[in-house]
């Protein structure tokens, strides 16, 4: 009799260890880069069969920037990169959404770690037109 609630103890503990063990793999962070014209904000939620991302980019510079276009650049071992544009802005319009949805995760093991080490070597590169062609890289860091 003594040995059946000692195996279900055991069982607990394991089924505890795993459930802990996987939520390492999972998570969300936040990444964000800044210069003197514009402010970017991402969002990264890695899953267990799936990354996305929502970012946003503020315009901080003075006045309404046009044609707005960006690049995201990420590390090859992320297998991924993200290019648009905005080019039929209101007027006073300065913060713009970018969110996509990724596939699967690159790796196997330790995803949450994985990316948080790729997204510290991301950049975006955003061009737009007010008062001629602008074009600056900003680079994003975890927040």
């Amino acid at each position: 009799m003594r040995g059946i609630p000692t195996f279900v103890l055991l069982g607990l503990l394991l089924i505890i260890t795993g459930c802990n063990n996987q939520s390492a793999d999972t998570g969300s962070f936040q990444a964000k880069g800044q210069n003197e014209q514009w402010e970017v904000t991402s969002e990264y939620k890695v899953e267990e069969k799936r990354f996305s991302e929502n970012a946003v980019l503020t315009y901080i510079g003075e006045g309404t920037p046009k044609n707005v276009s960006y690049e995201w650049k990420f590390p090859e071992e992320m297998g991924k990169g993200s290019i648009g544009k905005f080019s039929s802005l209101d007027p006073g319009q300065v913060t713009f959404e970018k969110a996509t949805s990724g596939g699967s995760p690159k790796t196997k093991k330790n995803k949450l770690e994985f990316y948080k080490k790729h997204i510290e070597n991301t950049s975006i590169v955003i061009s737009w037109r007010k008062n001629g062609e602008h074009k600056t890289e900003i680079p994003v860091k975890i927040k």
